[in-house]
């Protein structure tokens, strides 16, 4: 049962990042678009006083494609970076959840194996020692798959 909570543990800190990054990022294309939009009307006001339609269509054109170019440009920036949620103290719980299961558990696997080569004391249980084998594995493991579906 622990090792299916552990292989949770990495899809639900994941999926809480990416919740986060999403609304960060709806936020911040809407502004832009917003940005955009009146910026457009405002240019589409002025040329039609002064400058014939053909003029403003073009540059429409050119500005959609450098809006394309630039959305581009940023989702390539933010997958180099590898963009977190933004907001510090949910980062930082996650990867300190992280290191604490998945490292604690290691701790845990590795001193009760050197106790049981040493002493021939077991410091677990043989079930104890098998699930939290397991626990390190699904944990691990699901955490990976997390990271590489969510492309963190």
């Amino acid at each position: 049962m622990l090792a299916f909570i552990a292989g949770a543990i990495p899809l639900i800190t994941k999926g809480v990042q990416k919740f986060f990054e999403g609304k960060k990022e709806k936020r911040d294309q809407e502004f832009e678009l917003k940005k955009i939009e009146v910026e457009y009307t405002a240019k589409a006001s002025m040329a039609g006083k002064v400058a014939d339609a053909e003029a403003l269509k073009s540059e429409m054109e050119a500005k959609k494609m450098e809006w394309e170019y630039e959305k581009e440009r940023i989702k390539s920036i933010a997958e180099i970076q590898k963009i977190k949620t933004g907001i510090k103290w949910i980062d930082a719980s996650i990867n300190l959840v992280r290191a604490l299961f998945g490292y604690g558990a290691v701790v845990i696997f590795l001193v009760s194996a050197w106790n049981l080569w040493t002493t021939g004391n077991p410091l677990l249980t043989q079930p104890q020692f098998s699930e939290t084998f397991f626990v390190i594995l699904f944990y691990f493991f699901a955490e990976r798959s997390a990271k590489k579906a969510f492309g963190n």
